[in-house]
């Protein structure tokens, strides 16, 4: 067994990810702890963090690197552009948060938790994210890493409208050293808790976000690692629940076409028996709003024809 600290439980909620990595419910929480010392200066230049704003700078540090676009579909509403953006700024030159340089000015300011925002990470620390620490952004991968923001921001706002809650999200980071011995590293993995007629239930996934097209070979050899991994019994002892589904969002980047590709891929999954996956194009899915991400038939399934949604009522 691969560290019994991090074993998931299938219920209730595993205690470690309660303890190590943020919940929904801890990222979406009125949280008044903030240090005293941060107090004295913010008073000093007449400003005070508010509940929201400190929601905002938990999700970029948990996110790694966030949108004004993600962080107002979780915290504003869809006509409070200027205010979403009015509070960055502010967090911006208070030095909550940080953003990286702009290409072109066609291009969204990228928010993230630098050095120069060391009164965001003194917050956190404050608050009791004892190690919260600087984030490092490798250039080519920042469009990667939004991609998976925007992923990670539709389903958290997707699941209240639902009666939904998502329990938390680990990245690739913390999973590589469960999961790369096997093959293979996840983009994310989460779990979503709902109340149905049978009682309680909870839904685990993976999240693979594709970008770049890859050899029909390359793609054959990840699917197969991936049923593996799950059907050899690997995934239940290391997580606790057989309760899974892998998402795979396929982008349009690089003159990909994302349906022709998901097509591919079904085939593929099918020959591998990896029926665990659901497939999406990136760019349809970011496009739901209200409940339809979860609810409406969106997700190519291997093994059968139609569309199907992640969820059904009842």
């Amino acid at each position: 067994m691969i560290g019994q600290a991090w074993v998931l439980q299938p219920q209730p909620a595993p205690t470690l990810f309660r303890q190590d990595f943020a919940s929904n419910e801890e990222i979406m929480a009125d949280t008044h702890k903030t240090n005293e010392v941060s107090i004295n200066e913010m008073a000093a230049k007449r400003f005070l963090l508010t509940p929201r704003d400190r929601q905002m700078i938990r999700w970029v540090h948990d996110a790694r690197a966030a949108t004004r676009e993600q962080l107002q579909r979780l915290f504003f509403s869809a006509a409070s552009k200027s205010r979403c953006q009015h509070r960055l700024t502010v967090l911006y030159r208070h030095r909550f948060l940080d953003k990286l340089p702009r290409r072109s000015a066609s291009e969204p300011d990228v928010y993230y938790m630098s050095r120069r925002a060391f009164r965001g990470l003194r917050e956190l620390r404050g608050a009791g994210l004892s190690d919260a620490a600087p984030t490092r952004l490798a250039p080519l991968r920042v469009p990667h890493i939004l991609a998976i923001s925007s992923c990670r921001a539709a389903l958290t706002a997707a699941c209240d409208p639902a009666g939904y809650q998502l329990d938390f999200w680990i990245d690739e980071m913390a999973i590589a050293p469960y999961t790369e011995a096997f093959g293979f590293i996840p983009d994310g993995y989460f779990q979503i808790r709902r109340s149905t007629n049978e009682g309680e239930r909870r839904a685990a996934f993976f999240l693979e976000v594709e970008r770049s097209g890859k050899s029909k070979r390359a793609l054959t050899d990840r699917f197969a690692k991936y049923a593996r991994f799950y059907y050899d019994g690997h995934y239940e002892r290391l997580f606790g629940t057989k309760a899974l589904r892998t998402l795979f969002l396929i982008a349009s980047d690089y003159g990909m076409n994302p349906m022709q590709h998901i097509e591919t891929c079904v085939r593929l999954c099918e020959k591998a028996g990896a029926t665990f996956f659901r497939f999406a194009a990136l760019d349809d899915v970011l496009q739901l709003s209200g409940t339809d991400l979860l609810l409406s038939p969106t997700w190519r399934q291997p093994g059968t024809g139609d569309l199907w949604p992640l969820f059904t009522l009842g």
